[in-house]
């Protein structure tokens, strides 16, 4: 994606109002399944000045919540026992963090309390969200923020049938395979125009847009996921949630270089893995919960 972020408020005098526009956008998303007590775990790496994780932990604060923040030990064992330890009852993060988070849980049967994930990725995965939700039985829920700032851009809903634009702040069309914008309804190359600083975001999502009303009510433009194979940039991202679902691998890293693809996976042992595609480098090892850390930052 994309997209060059605020400048910090002593350069830009805008910045404070758009950073408090974007807190009180997340807080109106987050009350509706957010309680007052609710103890989160944000699950993330980045957690800066101006991050997403900052924006959220603000939000959850004005709610009442306690954030709880990952590390600073940010090996994968540490993410189990926090969550454990801490008795979170939600967890925010992105789709790397939260399905390798319902892995562990799974795979080392350690009970967790979760009732709410809040998945931080792209416009949707339907099958990673059924299986965070499946492993760690609780609703998930997703936004689209843009890259790693506080900017979310998009909100998922309880009919789960794409993403509410946040049309207040971004204007959003389809480019189909021709260039040209898209008809409602068409398949293509989601682009997204900030209102408040004039940036375009050539996305690389795939999807349409629906303007016909939701099912929960809510009469905002919609954004639909969906995929074209020919694509070599959805080719591999297909590659990359067949390793984020399967249930056997922890964490993957898959390059494309000069010489072909290069793939790393860290497996459970003892768990069958999925059929690996040809690579030009290929390494599987066993998690080693004493080393591992993410191969990704908030990937």
């Amino acid at each position: 994606m994309k997209y060059a972020p605020p400048l910090p408020n002593t350069i830009c005098p805008d910045y404070n109002v758009h950073w408090q526009e974007d807190v009180a956008y997340l807080m109106q998303q987050l009350r509706r399944f957010i309680r007052h007590g609710d103890r989160v775990l944000l699950c993330f790496q980045t957690q800066g000045p101006g991050s997403l994780c900052q924006c959220l932990e603000q939000a959850l604060q004005s709610l009442g919540a306690v954030p709880l923040l990952w590390g600073p030990d940010f090996r994968w064992k540490t993410l189990l026992r926090q969550a454990f330890a801490y008795r979170a009852t939600a967890v925010f993060g992105s789709g790397s963090a939260l399905a390798a988070l319902a892995k562990m849980a799974s795979a080392t049967g350690t009970p967790l309390r979760i009732r709410n994930a809040l998945l931080c990725s792209d416009t949707g995965n339907r099958a990673l969200e059924r299986a965070i939700g499946h492993r760690l039985d609780c609703v998930v829920w997703t936004c689209y923020p843009v890259g790693q700032t506080g900017t979310v851009a998009a909100f998922s809903c309880s009919a789960k049938q794409g993403l509410h634009l946040r049309e207040s702040r971004f204007d959003a069309k389809i480019i189909n395979p021709d260039h040209n914008q898209a008809i409602s309804g068409e398949i293509g190359q989601l682009v997204l125009t900030d209102r408040q600083t004039g940036a375009v975001l050539e996305t690389r999502e795939h999807g349409r847009l629906l303007s016909h009303p939701c099912p929960c009510g809510c009469s905002q433009i919609r954004i639909s996921p969906a995929y074209r194979s020919a694509d070599r940039v959805q080719t591999i991202r297909r590659l990359e949630e067949q390793l984020q679902n399967a249930n056997s691998i922890l964490d993957y890293q898959v390059r494309q270089t000069h010489y072909g693809l290069e793939l790393e996976v860290v497996t459970f042992s003892g768990m069958l893995s999925p059929k690996l595609p040809a690579c030009a480098k290929r390494v599987v090892r066993n998690w080693d919960p004493e080393r591992d850390v993410p191969l990704r930052t908030d990937g």
